[in-house]
Parts: C-alpha cells; structure tokens; sequence
C-alpha cells in the first residue's frame, strides 16, 4: 500500500492545559499554599492514587490566611 512503519520518532509535547497547582512538583513532604482560598481543591483523577492533606485557614509567613496542601506519601 505504501505506508511505512517508522520506529524512533519522538511524540511532540501536549499541547493541553497546563497545570494551575504544582501537583507533579510535590514530593512527600512538601506542601504548597494558596492564599485567600476556604475550600479544599479537587485533586486531578491522574494523581489521586498519590496521598494528599489539605488544610483550610492556614497562614503562611507573610501572615496571610487560606490553603495549604501537603503530598503526604
């Protein structure tokens, strides 16, 4: 038919929505805080196997009050 089969071509980057949080940055034990937020954020299905601990007013060093999220495994 003339179609050929290639092998080692790389897939181009996705061209989705980048991420709002810093989900994939988080190791055990790091956390990340939003400021100004009273409500737990939806964890994206792609990393809920992964565990994470989310707290409502908390207040970072500057003395401001809202989310913090810590990736606990």
């Amino acid at each position: 038919m003339g179609i050929e089969i290639e092998d080692g071509i790389p897939i181009p980057p996705s061209a989705g929505r980048a991420n709002k949080y810093p989900w994939d940055g988080l190791g055990a034990g790091d956390s990340f805080f939003v400021k100004g937020r009273d409500k737990k954020l939806i964890v994206p299905k792609r990393l809920r196997p992964r565990k994470f601990d989310q707290r409502t007013g908390q207040t970072n060093d500057k003395g401001e009050t809202g989310l913090r999220v810590w990736r606990t495994v």
